[in-house]
């Protein structure tokens, strides 16, 4: 059976397109997202260690500034007037900055006092001047005790900048009042360089951006091999998937994991073998209904075109058929002393077996006829045929009406079909004639010929005769009732006083009135004659 391995262009432009918008752009993505994440999170952790750093070495600087001003002050004014000679060297002695064992890293530009009551200097620690310059607002030291209590002191802190050897670097001043019974009668201003803490500052900074740099980096590594890992096999389930959707079901899945990927990759195999065997299904279903359908437009081109037009009666026949091919049959035979065979026959089951049997039974019915001038040994001698040709257990019903032209006597001769309907247009009432002929292709000869006969039956005008398969029984309604023996019967009884035509119109029309929303049954065929 042909498989198709191939795809129309138009599944290719799509495929191609599919494969366009993939191209690794996965792993970037992975990458990116994970990478972002790490800068920001990496940028807030520095942020925030920079933050808690720099303060804290601003605390420890405005700790030891208002520690070493407020112990100046403690002195008193009238001290440091005394000491006229040895001020600046006393007041640089205790200027010496350190934080335990360690240096802090500001510098002492300048610590003088003042008298506020004079307004003059009394001592000053350097004899260069140093201009400072404010560039935030005054603010309180805020001294923590160990019990976690807060108090705001007397001493005041200013931030701003100082000139120094030509350049300009950043200082802190530090004012605390002199107290002289609990009156202010002076203070000590001490001055301080910030220009190592600002480059102690600079250098956490730049430590911090290299850490957090070379920590994205790192990310960045680990995330693009983290993706290229996740995204390798699912652009392999990429690939499959777009070559079984251009048509090459013979694609596998190259993943083999215990994860939700390595599932994923197993249920996409297992998709593509059932689409695989589907296919196959697919086109051997096609290629039977291409040969079903041929067989039935054999079938239906080897029924007569044409009714034949005998003196006295009207013949009307209709063969409905269905998407299978079925084994129902009728034709009109004309024999060498005038008379007409209406015959109807069917076998058993549908396709392409039954549509090549009842194709065989059409053409030994039409080569026997062709000499034959006995409707019996024509049926006999096909029989034998069939017997001969077909598989045990196939076998062909058939009824056969002889008519006259011009005679109100027809015969009936039954091969194991159905019986026929009769209607009687005096007594409006519908009866059922019949013989015991059995089935051709049952036996080869001496059962058949013994059970064959032919019955002759009188007609009456406006009488009808109504011969039929048994696909009328088998119509079925939306709620799966079959119309059935007795159902067929009421609708040809209503519907027997009509013109033929009108007849065989109003019993199909009826028929497919019940069968409405219900499912497509098997072919059926219905002739009828009337005497006229």
């Amino acid at each position: 059976m042909a498989r198709r391995t191939a795809a129309s262009p138009r599944a290719n432009r799509g495929g191609g397109a599919r494969r366009g918008r993939r191209g690794g752009g996965l792993a970037a993505k992975i990458a990116s997202a994970f990478a972002a994440t790490i800068a920001v999170l990496m940028g807030a952790g520095g942020f925030v260690i920079y933050s808690q750093a720099s303060s804290a070495l601003d605390e420890e600087v405005d700790s030891t500034g208002t520690t070493v001003a407020r112990s100046i002050a403690l002195q008193g004014i009238d001290t440091w007037q005394g000491l006229q000679k040895t001020a600046p060297q006393r007041l640089a002695s205790l200027a010496t900055i350190r934080a335990g064992d360690e240096d802090i890293d500001v510098d002492v530009i300048d610590v003088f006092i003042q008298d506020d009551r004079t307004k003059k200097f009394v001592a000053k620690a350097k004899r260069r001047s140093a201009t400072f310059s404010p560039t935030r607002g005054t603010r309180n030291f805020i001294a923590v005790g160990s019990d976690g209590t807060s108090v705001e002191t007397a001493t005041e802190i200013e931030e701003g900048e100082i000139e120094l050897e030509g350049r300009v670097v950043p200082a802190r001043s530090f004012v605390h009042p002199i107290y002289e019974g609990g009156r202010r009668i002076g203070h000590v201003r001490l001055i301080l360089s910030e220009d190592r803490v600002a480059a102690r500052k600079q250098r956490l900074a730049i430590m911090i951006f290299v850490v957090t740099l070379g920590t994205i980096l790192a990310g960045v590594a680990v995330s693009l091999v983290l993706a290229n890992a996740l995204t390798t096999p699912l652009g392999n389930l990429v690939d499959a998937v777009d070559a079984v959707a251009r048509g090459n079901y013979d694609r596998r899945v190259h993943v083999r994991s215990g994860d939700e990927i390595g599932v994923l990759a197993q249920s996409i195999d297992a998709m593509t073998e059932s689409l695989r065997e589907g296919e196959e299904n697919r086109a051997a279903l096609e290629e039977r209904d291409r040969e079903m359908s041929l067989v039935a437009d054999l079938r239906r081109n080897l029924l007569p075109n044409e009714r034949p037009d005998v003196a006295g009666f009207e013949i009307e026949a209709s063969y409905r058929p269905t998407t299978r091919v079925g084994g129902n049959y009728y034709d009109f035979l004309e024999f060498k002393d005038g008379r007409i065979a209406v015959l109807v026959a069917n076998t058993a089951g549908e396709g392409v077996l039954a549509g090549f049997t009842m194709n065989l039974f059409r053409g030994f019915v039409h080569a026997e006829t062709a000499w034959a001038d006995d409707p019996i040994a024509m049926l006999e001698r096909v029989n034998r045929h069939l017997n001969r040709d077909v598989k045990k257990g196939i076998y062909v019903t058939c009824l056969m009406v002889l008519v006259t032209p011009g005679s109100d006597e027809v015969q009936l001769i039954n091969a194991g079909h159905l019986p026929v309907l009769m209607w009687s247009a005096e007594e409006r009432k519908l009866r059922v004639a019949s013989t015991d002929g059995i089935a051709l292709g049952f036996d080869d000869g001496p059962i058949f010929d013994a059970r064959l006969k032919a019955s002759p039956i009188t007609l009456n005008k406006n009488d009808r005769i109504v011969l039929y398969t048994e696909g009328v029984y088998k119509i079925r309604s939306a709620d799966g009732d079959e119309l059935g023996e007795a159902g067929f019967n009421k609708l040809v009884a209503k519907n027997a006083p009509m013109h033929s035509a009108a007849f065989i119109n109003l019993v199909e029309r009826q028929m497919e009135k019940f069968r409405e929303g219900g499912e497509e049954t098997g072919d059926y065929t219905i002739i009828t004659l009337k005497r006229v």
